[in-house]
């Protein structure tokens, strides 16, 4: 029979048990979960300390890195450029609110590499072919009548009609005349293809800007009859998105023309500005959809890193190889082949 004795005596063990569990878990066990997370924050800590000791060479190495990069590019680089291009009239055509320095620096480079720069035609929001207003603007100023869905490409393709007017090649004659044994020929001078004068109307009515390449000076806004070679410019800032005109344009005149180029300009960084900085569009933003256009295969070259020195070479390099060199992608991004052309000399 149970009596009282062995209830109490029952009660009494459980809650001892009880205690001594509490006491177990509070105390012994406690200060070993305790040390085992002291010797894992002690491993991070030492592993956050290396990270933070090989950042910090990282940084002092990039940081040592940019008065390389600025002295390629101001001393380096123009001594590497002359006679690469030759005396061919190049024509840069860029997008405002991109850097415009960079786009200056690439015209140096070009007149340092023996090439005639024949200024910078700077298109804006002037030119918005997607605003109906201003695309009908564009159009009187050229002289075009087209339904209002077809005025854009209309306008394009007039544009393109006179770059690739001035871009056809220039028969050299040399050889013939050189020879003795053949008839002199009086050959009177062909009319100018009207062509030729698209973005002076432009220019004339306040559509768009050609600087000159002389600052200071008056530019011809004239294009030649032929041997042009033509440059296109557009990335961070632009005010105008791709499709608006530039992307337009590239295509109508890569459906006539082989060996088009094409230049990314992102805002000129440091390396580590590039890291810390916010908001950085990645290299490639601009042309790779160009470079994965099936349509334009083969038919463009394109420079993704124009606002560093390495990049204004390519541009050099390639505009050099023309029109032997019809297509490659060019610079830094994951979507470049290699950095520049290989110089075939």
């Amino acid at each position: 029979m149970i009596n009282l004795r062995f209830h109490i005596v029952s009660i009494v063990a459980i809650f001892l048990a009880l205690a001594i569990g509490m006491f177990a878990g509070s105390t012994l066990l406690d200060r070993a979960t305790v040390e085992v997370l002291k010797g894992r924050q002690k491993s991070l800590d030492t592993r956050n300390a290396d990270l933070r000791s090989e950042n910090d060479r990282l940084r002092t190495a990039l940081e040592s890195q940019v008065p390389a990069d600025e002295a390629f590019g101001t001393q380096v680089l123009p001594e590497l450029l002359p006679d690469t291009i030759g005396e061919r009239p190049v024509l840069l055509i860029a997008v405002r609110g991109i850097d415009e320095d960079v786009v200056r620096a690439l015209q140096t480079s070009i007149r340092d590499a023996g090439g005639a720069p024949l200024g910078i035609v700077w298109l804006d929001a002037r030119v918005d072919l997607d605003q109906p207003e201003t695309a009908d603007q564009v159009a009187t100023a050229l002289g075009i009548d087209a339904a209002k869905d077809k005025v854009k490409a209309a306008v394009v393709g007039e544009l393109a009609q006179g770059l690739i007017a001035a871009a056809s090649p220039v028969e050299d004659d040399s050889a013939d005349s050189a020879d003795p044994d053949l008839t002199t020929t009086t050959i009177e001078p062909s009319t100018p293809d009207p062509a030729l004068d698209v973005l002076s109307r432009l220019v004339d009515a306040d559509l768009l800007d050609w600087e000159s390449p002389n600052e200071g000076e008056p530019g011809s806004r004239t294009l030649p009859t032929g041997g042009l070679d033509v440059v296109l410019l557009s990335g961070e800032g632009a005010e105008l998105r791709p499709n608006q005109i530039v992307v337009p344009l590239v295509r109508a005149l890569a459906a006539r023309l082989t060996g088009v180029i094409v230049g990314e300009v992102r805002n000129p960084r440091t390396a580590l500005e590039v890291i810390d900085q916010d908001g950085v569009p990645a290299r490639g933003t601009f042309v790779d959809p160009l470079r994965d256009d099936d349509d334009l295969s083969g038919r463009l070259i394109t420079v993704d890193d124009v606002d560093e020195p390495f990049g204004r070479l390519a541009v050099v390099l390639a505009l050099g190889e023309l029109p032997g060199l019809s297509t490659g992608s060019y610079g830094i991004a994951e979507s470049a082949s290699q950095p520049f052309p290989t110089p075939s000399g």
